[in-house]
């Protein structure tokens, strides 16, 4: 698991918010990973951890909040700006986010009025 978690920060934004999410919370005499053992390796590698349930619905939503959670604490303290080029797309203007395709096409646009 230590190794996606890299891969994820290499292949990714430097910014890169991420949890593991253990599932199968509803299957607990047939675990083969402890809670303790998993949330020493996230917090080691310095990300959330959460077990859920997909059968019960357990943890779910506190999966998506937890990273929700994260993400917010980033823009708000400036360490995540989305006014800069994010994941190959940018603000045009008033405009919500395009892609850089888009944006070549505005600019063409732009240019030829």
């Amino acid at each position: 698991m230590a190794q996606w978690i890299k891969d994820a920060r290499d292949l990714g934004r430097p910014d890169i918010s991420i949890i593991v999410v253990g599932n199968k919370l509803d299957l607990k005499e047939k675990r083969i990973v402890s809670f303790k053992e998993a949330a020493k390796l996230c917090q080691e590698n310095s990300v959330g951890f959460v077990e859920t349930s997909a059968l019960t619905g357990e943890n779910v939503m506190e999966a998506f909040t937890v990273l929700s959670k994260n993400i917010l604490l980033k823009i708000e303290s400036g360490s995540l700006n989305f006014f800069k080029k994010i994941c190959g797309l940018y603000k045009i203007k008033n405009r919500p986010y395009r892609s850089k395709r888009y944006q070549t096409k505005a600019k063409l646009i732009k240019n030829v009025k």
